[in-house]
């Protein structure tokens, strides 16, 4: 073999592999599982307190890494306010408590929405319409440490207060 197919070669895995690497950490950011990890069972209502903790599991064989874990509330077209957990990394199959903080631009009446829905999705009588009720659940992972890259799902309240409440994340 000639020393040009060898430069070539290294040349070639110099480039491909931070690709590589990026591609496996936007699959394991796509495929995160989280639920609630704060004192009882979820409730909106407890994402309103100061260090609030959620459990973030990596069911992937590859590392995680992210610089932004956000659920944002919504009611009709209202924005009730954000809860954002900050950068963190994940070992393949392990998970983590990250304490969150919660922000709003109508912080009493996102106090007020959620104490309702939390009533509603207990069983109490329905004085809003849940259908209505939607959240944004977004992950910010940079693509070769500077391209910004936002994995982006949005579900029904009543959804994430069922994956909220599970038992464990894998």
């Amino acid at each position: 073999m000639n020393k040009y197919s060898i430069i070539t070669g290294i040349a070639i895995a110099v480039i491909v592999i931070p690709f590589l690497f990026s591609a496996l950490n936007i699959v394991a950011v796509d495929s995160l599982n989280y639920r609630w990890a704060g004192d009882g069972e979820f409730r909106y209502f407890e994402l309103l307190d100061v260090n609030n903790k959620v459990e973030i599991c990596n069911a992937t064989p590859f590392w995680v890494s992210f610089n932004k874990f956000t659920i944002t509330a919504f009611y009709e077209e209202t924005d009730l306010g954000t809860y954002m957990i900050t950068q963190t990394s994940l070992e393949p199959g392990s998970s983590e408590i990250k304490n969150g903080d919660f922000e709003s631009p109508e912080f009493v009446v996102a106090q007020h929405m959620f104490l309702t829905f939390d009533a509603e999705f207990d069983g109490d009588q329905i004085r809003l319409d849940p259908n209505l009720f939607n959240v944004i659940v977004e992950v910010d992972t940079p693509i070769l440490g500077i391209i910004p890259y936002t994995v982006s799902k949005q579900m029904n309240g009543f959804f994430l207060d069922e994956i909220m409440r599970q038992e464990s994340c894998f």
